[in-house]
C-alpha cells in the first residue's frame, strides 16, 4: 500500500470545502465519450483517438513489455461508466481515476480489510468486501474529488501535471524527490514525481527494478509499508503514469501514438500503434474511397487503400476519394500529378508516399513512418492485397534497400494535418 502522509485532514477538506475550479472542457463532451463517438475539440487533449479503453493506447513500456493485460482492459471497460461519471463531475480525465484504481487495488470493486476502499483513501470508513454499484460509484466520486483537490488548478491535459497529481495523491515523499535528483533528473522533474515508483516505475532502464544494474545498485527504491523507510529495489509493477498512458493512447512522452502523427516521424512502437488504429478504427473505411479493392484480407488489406487512407486523412493533398489512384506502382506519380508543386524524389522522408516495383506488375505502395539514418533503418506502414489483414502493420527494413533509386517518393512536407 502506498505511503499516506497527512491524508485525513486533506480528504475532509476535499469532500466538504472543495472550491469550484475552472472547467477543463469548454463544451459538454460526456455524451460523446460515453457513447464512444469520435469528435474534435481543440481544447481536449486527453484522448488520442477514442474514449474506448479497449484501444489500449500504446500499452508497452520502454522495453516493449505489455503494461495492461486483456483482463485489465476488460475490467477498465466494465468500470468505465463509473469512472466517467465521477470524472465528469470533478473535471478530471477519467483515465487518471482508472490508473489510480489500478495502482491501489488492481481495478477491483472491493474494499480491503484496512477500510480505505477501492482507491485507498483515509480515513478508514469505507465498506469492506465486494461493492455494489452504488458503493463503487460513491467511492469513485470521492476519489475523483480528492484527485481534483490534489491537482488544484493545474491543466490536466499536460503530462507533467498528470504526473504531479499522481505523486500528490500518493504522498510527495521527500525521499522520492532526492531519488530523482540522484538518478540525474532535475528539480522540476523531482517535484513532479519522476522519482516515485508509484508514478514512474519501469518507465526506463534506470527506473526498472527488475533489470541490472537497477535491480542491485540501490538507486531505485520504494517505501513499501506506511511510515517505513525506502527499500531497494522497488516492487515489480508498472507506475500509474504508464497505466494512464496505456489507457489514453499516449506514448510515454505524452504524444499521441495511436492514430495520430508524431513530429519528425515515429518509433517502431508508435508506428505499430498507428497501423493498428488503421486496422481497427471505425472511420478508416471512410477514407479509402474509390481505392477499395477486393483482397483476401478485405478492402483495408490493399496497399493502395492504406496510401489513399493516409493521403485523405492526414494530408491536405488532393486525394483519391473520386478518381483512380492506380495500382501500387502508380500511386506516387498520380499524387505528384494531381498536386503540382509537391516535392518528390528517390530518398525517403517521414510521411512520404512511396511507389515501388514488386513481384507483380501492380507494384507496391505505402507510407514512410520513420527514418533512422544513423542505424540504417526505415519504418514502413503498409498493407498487402495478397496477405490477410493481420499482415497490415509497420515493418522495419534496412534503409539502404529503400534509398537506392528504385523507389519513388511523393513528399508530404507542408501538407500534413496536425503538425
Amino acid at each position: 500500500m502506498p505511503t499516506r502522509t497527512k491524508l485525513f485532514m486533506v480528504f475532509v477538506v476535499a469532500l466538504f470545502v472543495l472550491s469550484p475550479v475552472a472547467k477543463v472542457y469548454a463544451i459538454d463532451n460526456s455524451y460523446y465519450r460515453s457513447n464512444d463517438v469520435l469528435f474534435y475539440n481543440p481544447e481536449d487533449n486527453n484522448f488520442c483517438t477514442s474514449s474506448s479503453p479497449l484501444s489500449g493506447g500504446n500499452n508497452q513500456n520502454y522495453a516493449g513489455k505489455q503494461i495492461l493485460s486483456a483482463a485489465d482492459l476488460t475490467a477498465i471497460n466494465d468500470n468505465s461508466n463509473f469512472y466517467q461519471e465521477a470524472a465528469t463531475a470533478n473535471d478530471i480525465p477519467w483515465q487518471l481515476l482508472a490508473a489510480i484504481h489500478y495502482e491501489e487495488t488492481r481495478l477491483k470493486r472491493f474494499g480491503p480489510s484496512n477500510g480505505y476502499g477501492p482507491f485507498q483513501i483515509t480515513p478508514s470508513n469505507y465498506p469492506k468486501g465486494d461493492y455494489t454499484d452504488a458503493q463503487f460509484q460513491d467511492a469513485a466520486n470521492k476519489a475523483a474529488a480528492f484527485i481534483r483537490n490534489k491537482a488544484g488548478n493545474r491543466d490536466l491535459t499536460k503530462p507533467d501535471n498528470i504526473k504531479y497529481t499522481m505523486f500528490a495523491y500518493n504522498g510527495t515523499a521527500s525521499v522520492y524527490k532526492t531519488q530523482a535528483l540522484n538518478i540525474g533528473l532535475n528539480q522540476t522533474q523531482a517535484d513532479n514525481g519522476e522519482g516515485s515508483p508509484y508514478v514512474m516505475n519501469k518507465v526506463d532502464l534506470v527506473r526498472d527494478p527488475t533489470v541490472a544494474p537497477t535491480s542491485t545498485n540501490n538507486t531505485w527504491g520504494q517505501i513499501k509499508i506506511d511510515g517505513g523507510s525506502i527499500e531497494y529495489p522497488a516492487n515489480n509493477f508498472f507506475g500509474a503514469y504508464l497505466v494512464y498512458a496505456a489507457i489514453s493512447g499516449f506514448d510515454l512522452l505524452g504524444n499521441c501514438g495511436n492514430g495520430s502523427l508524431v513530429e519528425g516521424g515515429m518509433t517502431l512502437a508508435q508506428s505499430k500503434n498507428f497501423m493498428n488504429a488503421y486496422k481497427t478504427s471505425s472511420d478508416s473505411i471512410n477514407y479509402i474511397g474509390g481505392a477499395s479493392r477486393d483482397c483476401s484480407g478485405g478492402p483495408l488489406a490493399n496497399c493502395v487503400s492504406f496510401s489513399v487512407h493516409f493521403i485523405n486523412k492526414y494530408t491536405t493533398l488532393k486525394g483519391f476519394k473520386s478518381g483512380s489512384p492506380g495500382n501500387g506502382i502508380d500511386v506516387a506519380k498520380n499524387v505528384i500529378r494531381r498536386n503540382p508543386g509537391i516535392g518528390f524524389g528517390t530518398s525517403p522522408q517521414p510521411y512520404a508516399i512511396f511507389s515501388k516495383t514488386g513481384s507483380s506488375s501492380a507494384g507496391h505502395t505505402g507510407v514512410v513512418l520513420g527514418v533512422d539514418a544513423t542505424n540504417n533503418k526505415i519504418i514502413i506502414g503498409e498493407a498487402g492485397c495478397g496477405s490477410l489483414l493481420s499482415w497490415v502493420d509497420a515493418h522495419q527494413y534496412d534503409l539502404s534497400s529503400w534509398n537506392n533509386g528504385t523507389v519513388t517518393y511523393a513528399y508530404t512536407t507542408g501538407y500534413l494535418k496536425g503538425l
